[in-house]
């Protein structure tokens, strides 16, 4: 959000996100398994390319050339197959390009 170039439009949104990650990250008492998933800055409705990368608790995962995007389809399918990977239990990650 304090990056520049970030919208003022998504900040809400944003915001709402940073809310329920800390929310998640303070609920050690209870037995609850969660993964915050975090989307490149641009996604929109592409070609499934079967191809993504995965992140770790990072503020934008970046290709090469600075750029940050994934298709709906590419980050749809990542969310499905990361729901039963144990090593991401329990944080946030970013997916994208």
């Amino acid at each position: 959000m304090n990056s520049e170039g970030f919208k003022e439009a998504w900040r809400p949104i944003a915001e709402a996100h940073r809310k329920a990650l800390e929310v998640y990250k303070n609920m050690s008492d209870f037995k609850f398994t969660w993964i915050n998933v975090s989307t490149a800055s641009i996604i929109s409705p592409d070609e499934k390319t079967g191809h993504y990368r995965i992140g770790t608790d990072q503020h934008l995962l970046m290709d090469a050339e600075g750029k940050s995007y994934i298709s709906a389809e590419d980050f749809a399918s990542a969310v499905v197959d990361l729901i039963p990977n144990e090593e991401i239990k329990n944080q946030r990650i970013t997916i994208a390009y």
